[in-house]
């Protein structure tokens, strides 16, 4: 998935592929609000994911993931989809501020606690 010469897309969609990872170099996409990666193969998001400061709606549904991503510095993130992943367990301090959230799709996963 090139990120390159793209500074000012808003919207990217790549549903339905086989990706499994996103690259560190989607930092370049500063203006991104909207990203889509359903049904792939993602199991984390790279440590510097939280460079998307302008993301608002992330759907990360159906894929691999097993546990909570870190998205707690993503402060305008508005909708965020997780299910149909594998994950059993939400931790206090990894989603963002309950301030702006205003959708959360855990549905469909393994959840056996949130704390």
């Amino acid at each position: 998935m090139a990120a390159c010469h793209m500074e000012s897309l808003r919207k990217l969609v790549v549903d339905e592929n086989h990706i499994s990872q996103i690259p560190s170099e989607m930092c370049n996409l500063v203006r991104l609000e909207m990203l889509s990666a359903r049904s792939n193969k993602l199991r984390q998001l790279p440590s510097d994911f939280s460079c998307l400061t302008c993301l608002s709606v992330l759907n990360l549904s159906h894929n691999e993931f097993d546990r909570m991503p870190s998205l707690a510095k993503l402060a305008r993130l508005k909708e965020l989809d997780l299910s149909h992943n594998d994950i059993s367990m939400v931790v206090a301090g990894v989603l963002p501020s309950p301030n702006h959230l205003l959708r959360l799709d855990l549905s469909h996963n393994h959840l056996e606690q949130i704390c």
